[in-house]
């Protein structure tokens, strides 16, 4: 099985990719501004996002987040 694992920082947090054959799984920490109730407040999540190479493009397949404590 061919598969890459690397980590680096570069608009998110903490991103770390993982690539073995048509897969590629990449979790990253994001932190974003939102406005709640008229007042903006800093808001950061932990996603997973996954990619399949389907004809030759990557296309994303999943997309979850969830607030980070």
């Amino acid at each position: 099985m061919n598969s890459r694992y690397s980590s680096h920082a570069d608009h998110f947090k903490a991103v770390t990719e993982y690539l073995s054959g048509n897969t590629a799984v990449a979790t990253y920490k994001d932190t974003y501004d939102i406005l709640i109730m008229g007042e903006r407040r800093a808001h950061t999540i932990i996603a997973t996002d996954t990619f399949v190479k389907m004809s030759g493009e990557w296309k994303q397949v999943v997309s979850h987040g969830s607030v980070a404590k």
